[in-house]
């Protein structure tokens, strides 16, 4: 059978139906309304609700009246007896108990994904209800029962190679606020990374890149490592394993730009140690296995007026302005400082 409610003419709204709860004076909160039922017969002709609508009032305070609308449907058999469970809510402010209204999904907490879907991908958003995980994207791990990917993270955001959800930047977070932080992490690791990139595909692009067009007395990294404990920490650690023998660079500090000045220091690499005590303390330590080649090398073709070394120790007494020792017992054409001069000039 259908049931029809039809308004016919030329009206400016339709037919209305009304579910009207009277109770005297004795309403109360969370009393239900009306409800719409779905029944239907399971594998053993047992009539069954399979589905239901109902309505409850949620505040009955005159001038603060709040309602829900809830959807029950009949789940939770894969993991072990199925009954009605509500999964779907709106509304439901109480103001007494301080309560906002809101549109909540599973309700009852049952294994029951949430998943949204885009023109080219089924899991353009997928909350994992059973693993109590986020996936934005295509996903990238195996299929869990349902079908679905099971994100590898609290919250894995995931793009395609080729097609579909691809072409545009993974992530990116535009801050117009000029005085918050765009990113902010409160980790409270102890012995695992607290940022980990892995771009083991890189070859000739950059693994991070950052620029800061605007600069003027602010600084594009900062390393701050305050802790009274340190005892073996490294606070900025270069290195790698490689065993090519091709040209390369561990660290490199270049200015592109020619521009200089006679009254403002421009300086490449400043080192300011302020341990004042302890005779174990370095400012700089080279440390070099080297059987031969150069450990040092410092190039300055283009010097003409300049000075290549300035040293400068005003506070000295016995001290050494510089050290030169070798404890070799292999000695044999040694030079331990050699000062060349290989120019053709004839002047002084």
């Amino acid at each position: 059978p259908i049931f029809t409610l039809e308004n016919s003419g030329d009206l400016a709204s339709g037919p209305i139906l009304d579910f009207s709860f009277n109770n005297g004076a004795g309403e109360a909160d969370d009393e239900v309304l009306g409800q719409i039922r779905f029944i239907g017969d399971d594998s053993g002709d047992a009539a069954t609700t399979f589905a239901k609508l109902k309505a409850r009032v949620t505040d009955i305070t005159n001038g603060d009246e709040a309602g829900e609308l809830a959807i029950e449907v009949m789940a939770g058999g894969r993991a072990g007896t199925a009954a009605m469970t509500e999964l779907f809510t709106v509304g439901g402010e109480d103001q007494a108990n301080g309560t906002n209204a809101a549109v909540i999904i599973n309700e009852a907490g049952i294994d029951c994904d949430f998943r949204v879907e885009s023109n080219d991908a089924d899991n353009m958003l997928l909350v994992d209800a059973v693993n109590n995980r986020v996936l934005i994207g295509t996903g990238s791990a195996g299929a869990a029962a349902s079908g679905s990917p099971i994100p590898t993270a609290t919250l894995e955001v995931s793009n395609h190679a080729s097609s579909g959800v691809y072409n545009v930047p993974l992530v990116q977070l535009n801050n117009n606020d000029t005085d918050k932080i765009a990113l902010d992490i409160n980790a409270a690791n102890v012995d695992a990374n607290v940022i980990d990139v892995a771009a083991n595909a890189v070859t000739t692009a950059k693994v991070i890149n950052l620029s800061s067009t605007a600069l003027t007395s602010g600084k594009m990294i900062a390393l701050n490592g305050d802790s009274d404990a340190l005892n073996g920490a490294t606070l900025l650690d270069v290195y790698t394993d490689s065993t090519s023998t091709n040209a390369y660079t561990l660290a490199k500090i270049k200015k592109d730009s020619v521009n200089a000045s006679n009254s403002n220091s421009i300086i490449g690499l400043e080192i300011d140690f302020d341990a004042t005590n302890g005779t174990a303390a370095r400012a700089m330590v080279l440390r070099s296995d080297q059987t031969n080649g150069t450990v040092f090398q410092f190039v300055a073709d283009s010097m003409t007026t300049a000075v290549g070394l300035d040293m400068t120790m005003d506070a000295i007494t016995s001290g050494k302005g510089m050290r030169l020792e070798c404890t070799s017992n292999n000695l044999n054409g040694a030079v331990l400082f050699d000062l060349s001069a290989t120019g053709n000039s004839t002047d002084d």
